[in-house]
């Protein structure tokens, strides 16, 4: 059986878009390694939901994050909050409306959104605002969680652990905290010099993984909820972790140099590399 690398030998990710074997994956944005086992088949391509300057949209406004809750697609920018019902089409300006008066808040670059526990939690500079809805609360996290103010001007990522008492995740500069009924508030200290900013759930642990402005390598840290400490870190091919997801409970990280890397037992290891790789960054 003839094996096909992507990239090939000349480092090229463009193929004749000629069914499975030679389809076109940068022009689909995605891979497919489910639907047929051994075969990588290309996804469909991404279409554009909102840009700014759509229909409601506030020019100027970024965007930064989405997410699903209560039948709701609902789409955080750093100036307001807008959603829209599951059941319309999303890539319809008109089918989008602004949330509540959701857009008053401390909404900036450090937010992100989440569903837990039926409220749609919303990170703002220092707190996490919750809507059930109708109602908002502005400190949620300080007020109702108990939690102590959140680092301002730090990117406050949240995810949930949906594994036995579903646990909230929230990274908070070289801090990573989690909050559920029984753990309360804990915080995981990392070393100074890393920054967490985004997560991966696995089925009992959540990969947690970093960005540095002046070491050598960012880490994937391990956390189990109970500890207040990392069970392991592990350095990744970057200073930066853009992103990271697990698949069949194995965490994969994308870095900053370009490398797909893929834990193996022991570490994080190179399985694929983007045309623009570069060692040098």
């Amino acid at each position: 059986m003839s094996v096909k690398k992507v990239p090939n030998s000349e480092r090229q990710i463009i193929q004749s878009n000629d069914g499975d074997y030679k389809g076109n994956i940068r022009s689909s944005w995605n891979i497919d390694l489910d639907t047929n086992t051994g075969v990588i088949k290309t996804s469909k391509r991404l279409d554009r939901v909102r840009k700014v300057g759509d229909g409601v949209t506030i020019s100027g406004d970024t965007f930064q994050a989405i997410t699903i809750h209560d039948g709701k697609y609902y789409l955080v920018g750093t100036d307001q909050v807008y959603d829209c019902s599951v059941s319309s089409d999303p890539t319809v300006a008109a089918n989008w409306s602004t949330t509540g008066s959701l857009g008053s808040e401390d909404l900036g670059l450090e937010s992100d959104a989440t569903s837990f526990k039926g409220l749609l939690l919303i990170s703002l500079g220092t707190d996490i605002m919750s809507w059930d809805g109708t109602t908002k609360n502005n400190d949620w996290w300080t007020t109702v969680a108990s939690g102590t103010a959140l680092t301002a001007s730090v990117p406050h990522t949240m995810e949930v652990l949906r594994t036995g008492n579903d646990t909230l995740f929230i990274a908070d500069g070289n801090k990573i905290r989690y909050y559920n009924t029984a753990a309360a508030g804990t915080i995981i200290t990392l070393d100074t010099l890393m920054t967490a900013h985004c997560f991966a759930p696995a089925l009992d642990v959540m990969w947690v993984g970093t960005y540095t402005e002046v070491e050598e390598n960012a880490y994937v840290y391990e956390v189990r909820v109970g500890n207040d400490s990392a069970s392991q870190a592990y350095a990744v091919d970057g200073r930066v972790v853009l992103t990271m997801f697990t698949y069949k409970n194995v965490p994969l990280v994308i870095t900053d140099k370009g490398y797909v890397q893929a834990f193996d037992g022991a570490g994080f290891v190179t399985v694929a590399q983007f045309n623009w790789a570069n060692d040098n960054i």
